[in-house]
C-alpha cells in the first residue's frame, strides 16, 4: 500500500511538471505572437517598432 501511494505521488509530481512546462510554453507562445503582431502593425504604419525589455509592443511603435 505504501509503495502504491509513493508511486501515485511520483506520477502526480511528473504530471504537475508537465503542466508547468505546458503553461510556460503557452505563455512564451503568446509573448511571441504579441511581438510579431507589434512588428506587423509597426510595418503597416511605415515605422520601426521599438524594443522594450525584449518584447515589442504596439504602443512602442506609435
Amino acid at each position: 500500500m505504501l509503495n502504491q501511494k509513493k508511486e501515485a505521488e511520483q506520477i502526480q509530481r511528473q504530471n504537475n511538471a508537465r503542466i508547468n512546462i505546458n503553461i510556460a510554453n503557452f505563455i512564451e507562445g503568446a509573448e511571441n505572437m504579441e511581438k510579431e503582431a507589434g512588428l506587423c502593425r509597426a510595418q503597416e504604419k511605415g515605422g520601426e517598432a521599438k524594443k522594450r525589455g525584449g518584447a515589442t509592443r504596439w504602443s512602442d511603435a506609435e
